[in-house]
């Protein structure tokens, strides 16, 4: 009887032992390591091409730029922007009024098409009226070049701000047109009359006279 009692025991504690120290515990596929798994999880990732708001001269010009992101398109569109130009670009005489330690903190876009950027405080460095006109249409431009967005709502560190359009008037949301004096100058469009011309018939042709 004695034996069999210290049996009993002998594999009670051999089971305790077992449960404690080699409890099963599963790791989902997408924690495990990369090189574990044998390959990268995906991370939904995709192709997205978007257009930011640089300075030439005193309007605004649009640079574009493709990237493999899992970011939305206002999140991808801040963030090159606030990348500045390339080398290449400023060689052309391209450049930002946006001081280059700003952070993007959040962007989001609510149901009446309104994104709400949220910048660290350096975006609001000091600067003369112009500068900083043209620093906030850079970032309602390129934002409102995306489908979804109309106006932008501006917040620095999490405090919503009231800025103030080209003419002085103090507004919490803004568009493009706050700040039309800065919009892209477009292209001129030459018109070849006779061409035109030849499309609807002839064109006469460009004679010089000659004195005998």
């Amino acid at each position: 009887m004695k034996r069999f009692g210290a049996a009993a025991l002998a594999l009670g504690l051999a089971a305790a032992a077992c449960t404690s120290a080699s409890a099963v515990h599963i790791i989902p596929a997408n924690q495990l390591p990369a090189a574990l798994y044998g390959k990268q999880q995906p991370n939904n990732a995709r192709t997205q091409q978007v257009s930011v708001y640089f300075i030439r001269g005193n309007r605004l010009v649009a640079q574009t730029r493709t990237a493999s992101s899992s970011l939305t398109l206002a999140q991808q569109a801040m963030r090159e922007l606030l990348k500045g130009p390339t080398p290449e670009e400023q060689a052309d005489g391209v450049s930002t009024a946006v001081p280059d330690n700003t952070a993007l903190l959040s962007v989001s876009v609510d149901n009446n098409h309104v994104a709400s950027v949220n910048l660290s405080q350096e975006f609001d460095q000091a600067a003369d009226k112009k500068t900083h006109e043209i620093r906030l249409a850079q970032v309602v431009y390129t934002l409102a070049d995306l489908p979804d967005v109309d106006s932008v709502r501006f917040i620095i560190e999490g405090d919503p701000q009231l800025v103030v359009d080209q003419n002085d008037a103090p507004a919490t949301v803004v568009g493009p047109g706050s700040y039309s004096n800065f919009a892209p100058q477009e292209a001129p469009t030459h018109v070849d009359t006779c061409t035109i011309v030849q499309s609807l018939g002839s064109c006469p042709a460009t004679s010089t006279s000659t004195t005998p």
